[in-house]
């Protein structure tokens, strides 16, 4: 039976004599002395807690490694954007904000429209009913669709014709006055007169008469208002009359904002309807300025 280990002996067949046989015997008696273990033996002596091998088995690194493609994968999708960005050339994509809503559009506003002109005649009388101060009656007011008065009056004070003369003045040009010296004595009546013409007045060019029957249905629109003007009307004009230039078909009484209010319903603002000439009387002469009579004419701006 060979004994194990017996690999390590060496053999002379010369038969010479071996000045290291004795070493080698030596250490031949002590590896053969020395107790061999099988693998399995060894196998079993190795405390359970140990690995039997460090090293890997083939089939554990290929799964490694495809673990290892597999996370790289998954890390490539979850960053494509940034990754294909830099090889790309680009930044990071920036996100996307939806821009605020328009402000809402306002209105285009209209275009202005010309400002509409009263009656010359109309601002004519307010102008004249603003400038007789306290202490100041007329007799007499002829106004054209012009801009164009003479009045007539008296007065207790001279005082008064002076302040009434300067608002006159100020609204327009004054082209001739009758004023009397003062007196001294506290008792006199001053007569006077005065003509002129109102500024900033538009004033139509050219105006046609305006045929009776219109007239007509004109004077029955402000007679069913006679009463809620304050006025009475003493003549209207009638269809199938003729009237010329001087005539003045229209005649009232009442009071002077009266007058205004039949004018104003008669010849509105911005309309073709205007008061070619107006006369104004007290209602009755001799007494206080409370009552007027007014005689007008209406006619309407051409369309030629």
């Amino acid at each position: 039976m060979a004994v194990e280990g017996s690999s390590m002996l060496k053999i002379n067949l010369s038969g010479d004599k071996d000045e290291h046989k004795e070493e080698t015997d030596v250490e031949t008696e002590v590896q053969s002395e020395t107790p061999t273990m099988s693998d399995e033996a060894y196998d079993d002596a190795v405390p359970p807690e140990m690995p039997k091998s460090s090293k890997l088995s083939a089939g554990q690194v290929r799964s490694l490694i495809l673990l290892a493609i597999l996370a790289v994968v998954v890390l490539i999708y979850f960053n494509k954007d940034t990754i294909f960005g830099l090889f790309g050339g680009r930044g990071e994509p920036i996100q996307q904000v939806a821009p605020p809503p328009p402000p809402p559009q306002e209105p285009e506003p209209e275009p202005a429209s010309e400002p509409k002109q009263p009656d010359p005649t109309f601002v004519a009388l307010g102008g004249i009913g603003e400038a007789v101060p306290p202490r100041v009656w007329l007799s007499s007011a002829v106004i054209m669709f012009d801009g164009t008065y003479e009045i007539k009056g008296i007065a207790f004070s001279h005082e008064s014709i002076a302040a009434m003369i300067a608002s006159l003045g100020k609204i327009g040009s004054l082209t001739a006055q009758n004023i009397p010296k003062k007196s001294p004595s506290s008792e006199t009546v001053y007569n006077f007169s005065a003509s002129g013409v109102f500024s900033g007045i538009a004033v139509p060019e050219i105006l046609d008469v305006i045929p009776a029957d219109n007239l007509a249905t004109l004077a029955e629109s402000v007679k069913s208002r006679s009463e809620e003007y304050g006025v009475s009307f003493l003549r209207l004009p009638k269809s199938g009359q003729t009237y010329t230039e001087k005539d003045m078909p229209f005649v009232l009484e009442g009071s002077f904002m009266g007058l205004t209010k039949v004018i104003a319903d008669l010849c509105p603002e911005g309309g073709s309807t205007k008061v070619y000439r107006i006369v104004i009387n007290p209602a009755a002469p001799g007494k206080v300025f409370d009552k007027i009579r007014a005689s007008f004419a209406i006619k309407t701006v051409s369309t030629i």
